[in-house]
């Protein structure tokens, strides 16, 4: 059987997407097939992923837009391999990139996921130094040791909810039916790598991690990223918070995080006269 089923949900990027291609065919660990959802049925992708003329490219179109998780919800369900690896059809691997997460969850059936660093790109392809460095700062994937991570649900809340390391949808591969086996509600979607996460560490289940970045998330004015995701965020540490009374100090230090997150939005929207008023609701519910 093969392996892994690289999981490539696409939406009108038909540029960066040929680019996105390319470096999974380039991987030196050979063993996947590609599974490409496309929201738009775009005849130009399509005739995109058949000018490839590899026969591991299968092309799904969609003949209604299932929305961001729905798209990649189910090319995971036809899935038909153990793993799957998602890559968004902006964003590129490194060659090595499934040679190195790949062999350990392969090696052990008991992990859940398997995860590295990653770095910034910008529109045109250009390495963010200063962001990608940050970024590895503040998520301690700098410093994170080699190997399956295993502790109680205070570390495991600490390693998702406060250090947002692990990233199911950027850098990982993971065990499908661990995948299947989790409820997605509408209210955390499209911010399933979160919600996975979460739903992983309620479930005791292992991460391992691999040190070192082996994947470039661009960033652009198109990218979902730049337009936030207030709602689902919210409604995923509420719940973090109102379902661990147990889990002890880490909960402070959930609300921290999660009031930074809320105070960057507010420093967002400042600029914005239309949004002030949302702005100062971001500060008030940020301050305590």
């Amino acid at each position: 059987m093969t392996a892994v089923t690289v999981v490539l949900p696409t939406f009108a990027r038909q540029s960066y997407l040929v680019q996105s291609i390319e470096s999974v065919l380039a991987q030196d660990y050979q063993d996947f097939v590609v599974a490409i959802g496309d929201n738009e049925a775009s005849p130009r992708t399509r005739e995109l992923v058949a000018s490839f003329g590899d026969p591991r490219l299968c092309y799904h179109p969609r003949q209604e837009n299932l929305g961001a998780q729905g798209n990649w919800l189910a090319l995971v369900r036809d899935a038909r391999t153990p793993l799957v690896a998602t890559l968004h059809d902006d964003d590129l691997w490194k060659p090595d990139f499934l040679g190195r997460l790949v062999p350990p969850m392969l090696a052990d059936p008991g992990l859940a996921m398997a995860f590295s660093d990653f770095e910034f790109i910008d529109a045109d392809g250009r390495p963010c130094v200063e962001a990608s460095r940050s970024l590895s700062e503040r998520t301690r994937r700098d410093r994170l040791p080699a190997g399956t991570i295993r502790g109680d649900l205070a570390e495991g809340l600490r390693l998702v909810a406060v250090w947002n390391a692990p990233n199911p949808s950027i850098a990982s591969v993971i065990r499908r039916d661990q995948l299947l086996a989790l409820s997605f509600p509408p209210q955390a979607a499209p911010l399933y790598d979160l919600w996975v996460a979460y739903q992983f560490v309620l479930r005791s289940a292992h991460f391992y991690f691999v040190p070192g970045s082996y994947v470039q998330y661009r960033t652009h004015k198109g990218s979902s990223t730049a337009h936030g995701w207030s709602a689902p965020e919210d409604y995923i540490f509420e719940r973090i918070l109102a379902e661990n009374p147990q889990a002890g100090p880490v909960l402070d230090e959930i609300r921290r995080y999660w009031a930074s997150i809320r105070w960057g939005r507010a420093l967002g929207m400042m600029g914005d006269p239309k949004r002030r008023a949302e702005s100062r609701r971001e500060m008030r519910a940020a301050a305590p």
